[in-house]
């Protein structure tokens, strides 16, 4: 284990990992027993309404948990999260966000 630590100095430990930052990009997400969905603070915003089939299958915490994992997700695609920003991503379920 300690070759492991000593290996990992060596070649150098990212200050974003150990030290406090402004969120450079803010995340708000929410969901319901019929969909979910979220926004950036860029304003850019997605929803899925879930099909009749699927209604009620999946607790809200569930549902929550998958929307605050997409909205990032989404910029991560579009290639406007990349690595060392630092991101905030919010939902009002607590439960949720310690997943």
């Amino acid at each position: 284990l300690m070759l492991f630590f000593l290996a990992m100095a060596h070649d150098g430990i990212d200050l974003n990992y150990i030290a406090y930052l402004k969120p450079s990009h803010i995340y708000r997400s929410e969901s319901c027993p019929k969909g979910l969905g979220g926004y950036n603070h860029h304003g850019k915003a997605w929803r899925f309404l879930l099909p009749p089939n699927l209604l009620y299958r999946a607790s809200n915490n569930l549902l929550e948990h998958l929307a605050s994992i997409i909205t990032p997700w989404i910029d991560i695609i579009d290639g406007e999260l990349g690595n060392g920003d630092c991101s905030l991503s919010m939902t009002d379920s607590s439960t949720s966000e310690g997943w």
